[in-house]
């Protein structure tokens, strides 16, 4: 008879499952997974931290330049003659109560030199409540006349004030030419830089003696001096050697009547009666 043993089967060992046997961890290897594990936890918080605080950080400092505490309280504009602090403060858009760290400068700036008589314009802001203006104005140099229209002009031909009371100025020279003028802080036509470019060069020795600067048909110029006396100046080349030779000659000849000055040949000036 053929017996079979069925209390033992192939693989078996008193339920022990099929595979590898389990050794033990190394406690100095489980220790290090544990630490590692632990740095990693700390990374993870330490990234939270830093991105909360950086966060917090750029709220709060985008509430503090909305604080009260950093409106402008105080405007000061220097520099200003013809130009009016009010005008300047206008046109910048500056005001008391205004954010600070909304004045833009540059902007404010340019704003400020579009105004007639202003040529440069400088801000600064003091923290926390304080704007500067620095203002440099132009300097007049002659007054443009076309026939009834009068306008004060500085050497860049940039009218600086029009209107008809214009004609009592002193000492500045009128120049002519054809109109029409236009209005404050525009230009001089081109048709006017000739006489411009004369008026703008004399020399201090010869202000007041030139009343008035004028273009013939023929483009050369004519200086009229006071108190009588006509000055033949040609083209407008050589303007300062020209002068010069009138400086000079005026102090060796006295005005008596009415004389002609040529200094379209500037080294050889030579004077007859009118």
């Amino acid at each position: 008879m053929t017996t079979t043993d069925t209390g033992t089967k192939a693989g078996g060992g008193g339920g022990r499952k099929a595979g590898r046997p389990v050794l033990p961890i190394d406690p100095r290897i489980r220790a290090r997974r544990v630490q590692v594990k632990r740095d990693e936890g700390r990374r993870r918080l330490r990234f939270v931290l830093i991105t909360a605080s950086t966060a917090a950080a750029v709220g709060l400092a985008a509430l503090a330049t909305r604080s009260p505490l950093l409106n402008v309280d105080h405007l000061t504009v220097t520099g200003t003659r013809h130009s009016t602090t009010a005008a300047v403060l206008e046109v910048a858009h500056l005001h008391k109560g205004v954010a600070l760290t909304d004045v833009q400068s540059g902007a404010a700036a340019g704003r400020i030199e579009r105004l007639p008589w202003v040529d440069r314009a400088h801000l600064v802001k003091r923290w926390p409540a304080t704007v500067v203006v620095t203002v440099t104005e132009r300097t007049p140099v002659a007054l443009a006349r076309a026939g009834d229209q009068w306008a004060l002009v500085d050497g860049h031909g940039r009218l600086l004030e029009a209107g008809p009371g214009m004609g009592n100025q002193g000492v500045l020279p009128v120049i002519f030419g054809d109109g029409p003028l236009g209005r404050p802080g525009s230009s001089l036509p081109p048709g006017w830089a000739s006489a411009l470019r004369v008026a703008t060069a004399i020399p201090e020795s010869l202000v007041g003696t030139i009343a008035s600067i004028t273009t013939t048909a023929d483009g050369e110029l004519e200086l009229h001096m006071v108190p009588t006396g006509l000055v033949r100046f040609g083209r407008p080349d050589d303007v300062d050697q020209k002068l010069v030779s009138l400086a000079t000659l005026l102090t060796q000849v006295k005005l008596r009547g009415s004389i002609v000055i040529d200094v379209r040949v500037p080294d050889a000036p030579a004077v007859t009666p009118a």
